[in-house]
């Protein structure tokens, strides 16, 4: 397949490529903008690199859209230390690459870089936007957030526009001030979670469409936005989902009472509740249950749970293995655990619980309006108090001695793949947009 050349345009890097093939034959015409925080990088051959399950969204939404333009942020290499367990693709190879357009923004998360590098990028989205026929923004903050930028421009061109995503961001500033110097700490939940919180009400409050990603994030931003729906964002295939013949043996596994099979999947940090999930496995093997814990990630906590896990004794039944690279193995794993436990701390809709019910794990902790919303009336799951350790303990000891209850909630997650796979989930927020911009 022949590459076209990356385009140097101040302050932005524009990559062309040709797509392969479209499984969807999309609205004739339609281009659709989407400001995205994530961040890019090039190799050393210079080509531009896009996070790998990022770049399955963009083929999804390359099935929906004949031409879609998507803005990221061309990160400093330093800034990515922090990101090693990623792993990326270049753009130029993926299948859609003749009908994206990835225009990079400059990193600017500080003031003075923000400051210095608006006149140009606010002209280059101006243009973007004046092109594009539907209009998708993925806010995050304030200083570098382009995305939100690109909502001030868009009400400044009186042009329609979708509001996206999966974190209450403000909350999760003020959660992050935590363990910072006191001086920081006050600004960080005073001034800077309520700069975020107000500058995202007024550009949620002008949208035209709200796509909230669970229904933690809509229940926060719901009552400010005119027009907010519950979407998704996974990307697992339908083909990805547990077998019939792996959910049986998981049954028979679970019937004949050996070792409750634990597990997580995510990055170790205080947000994700890794001291609580530890504190939840040394809970159940006090109480003489027979457990095996394993929590699968990176993270800065890694070496602290490792450390913890021996002090307490329980080493030899909890594993942390860290980051898998594999995606298969990644599945596999989700699929041979018989619970997916979790401890998480902040207002978000991590896609790993969706994930997990896909591949017959039922998902048992802390209670908040996501989870809550996906397990619904399905049976796929219990809930417990937040950060309460001792009473998700004791909800997992009861299914572990009601193995029973345990095999209707397994068997009742082979259902939710019909719903929850990248096509569904792209192809309903693509007619969101349509309908409503």
């Amino acid at each position: 397949m022949s590459h076209h050349p990356v385009i140097t345009a101040a302050p932005s890097v524009i990559a062309r490529s040709r797509p392969k093939v479209a499984s969807r034959h999309p609205k004739a015409g339609s281009s659709i903008l989407i400001m995205l925080p994530l961040p890019v990088r090039h190799d050393q051959e210079g080509r531009l690199l896009f996070e790998t399950q990022a770049a399955n969204g963009l083929e999804r939404w390359a099935e929906n859209f004949e031409h879609v333009t998507v803005t990221c942020i061309l990160t400093p290499e330093k800034k990515l230390q922090a990101l090693s367990s990623w792993s990326w693709r270049p753009v130029a190879e993926l299948a859609c690459a003749d009908t994206v357009e990835v225009v990079t923004l400059p990193w600017a998360f500080k003031p003075t870089l923000f400051v210095h590098h608006y006149g140009k990028t606010r002209k280059l989205l101006a243009g973007l936007i004046q092109r594009s026929n539907y209009l998708v923004f993925s806010i995050c903050y304030t200083w570098g957030d382009w995305a939100a930028m690109g909502c001030l421009e868009a009400i400044r061109q009186n042009r329609p526009y979708a509001v996206w995503t999966d974190l209450v961001d403000h909350q999760a500033v003020r959660f992050g001030a935590a363990g910072k110097p006191l001086v920081r700490k006050i600004y960080t939940r005073h001034v800077d979670a309520n700069m975020v919180k107000l500058y995202h009400h007024y550009l949620i409050q002008r949208s035209r469409l709200g796509l909230f990603h669970g229904r933690d994030c809509y229940d926060a931003y719901a009552p400010y936005c005119p027009n907010p729906h519950v979407v998704h964002n996974i990307h697992l295939k339908p083909a990805d989902a547990i077998s019939a013949r792996a959910l049986e043996n998981k049954i028979d596994e679970i019937g004949q009472r050996g070792p409750l099979r634990l597990g997580y999947l995510g990055r170790a940090d205080t947000a994700k509740g890794a001291l609580d999930w530890l504190d939840v496995t040394k809970r159940l093997l006090d109480c003489g249950h027979d457990i095996d814990a394993t929590w699968m990630g990176d993270g800065p906590l890694l070496e602290d749970l490792r450390v913890r896990a021996s002090e307490l004794g329980i080493s030899h039944r909890v594993k942390f293995p860290g980051f898998m690279a594999d995606r298969q193995r990644v599945l596999e794993f989700l699929r041979s655990c018989q619970l997916f436990v979790f401890c998480h701390k902040v207002p978000e809709s991590p896609r790993v619980l969706i994930e997990a019910i896909v591949c017959g794990t039922p998902i048992v902790g802390y209670d908040t309006p996501y989870p809550r919303d996906l397990i619904g009336a399905n049976g796929w799951g219990k809930l417990t108090p937040q950060h309460d350790p001792a009473a998700l303990a004791r909800t997992i000891g009861l299914l572990d001695r009601d193995r029973d209850s345990l095999v209707e909630m397994v068997r009742s997650t082979s259902s939710a793949a019909l719903s929850f796979n990248d096509a569904a989930v792209f192809h309903h927020r693509s007619e969101l947009i349509k309908a409503y911009l």
